[in-house]
């Protein structure tokens, strides 16, 4: 059976490529109107959230409209392995109320405890890591996990987990271990460029040969 792929398949891309928002100075003088324009005239059917986007959803889905935009997601910073589950939800809950009434389906989210990639002049080798072996890496799937479900279950939301640089889920092997401890609730966020965000894959070993 052939499947039409335009039909089913919709790219969506973050406006870091116009504004970092690690380095704000970085297209700090590059308009909202401009990166939304330009990413509807490149052919992006939806944007993830950045810095410049309005935090109200009337007002947010009021500036997506005139380009045909959808919302399709938006980072969080997560600290979910220094504040746990509980704690960690009353941080995260107004940033989904935001994705939910804007029509996003997707949480993009970092575990950013003691991270070291936002700060400037801090070397990448002086990242955190999650010591203590596998029982620290089986309770911090368990509480990634735990946080994905509720997510899913109270918001309606994707969980797609960014493993990033200068964070405890950077290398291949912590990717591995994060996925070898967490089920279906948890996607992987996989990057081609700093275009497209995230897929929902599960697939560490996914090869994109395009």
């Amino acid at each position: 059976e052939t499947t039409n792929m335009s039909a089913v398949l919709h790219l969506g891309v973050n406006p870091i490529v116009w504004s970092n928002d690690d380095i704000p100075e970085l297209g700090g003088d590059t308009s909202l109107e401009t990166c939304l324009a330009d990413a509807s005239a490149i052919g992006f059917h939806g944007v993830e959230l950045g810095h410049k986007f309005p935090t109200e959803p009337r007002a947010l889905r009021a500036v997506l409209a005139p380009h045909r935009l959808q919302l399709i997601g938006g980072w969080h910073t997560g600290r979910v392995l220094e504040r746990g589950v509980e704690e960690e939800l009353k941080a995260l809950g107004p940033h989904l109320d935001l994705l939910r009434a804007a029509g996003s389906k997707v949480l993009v989210y970092a575990e950013c405890s003691g991270t070291v990639h936002s700060v400037r002049g801090a070397p990448l080798g002086a990242r955190p890591t999650l010591g203590g072996g596998e029982r620290a890496w089986a309770s911090y799937c368990d509480r990634v996990s735990a946080l994905a479900c509720v997510v899913r279950e109270r918001w309606g939301l994707t969980f797609t987990f960014h493993h990033h640089c200068g964070t405890i889920v950077q290398t291949a092997e912590e990717v591995d271990r994060l996925l070898a401890g967490t089920g279906d609730e948890v996607r992987l966020v996989y990057l081609f460029g700093s275009v497209v965000s995230h897929t929902g894959r599960r697939d560490p070993n996914f090869t994109d040969n395009s």
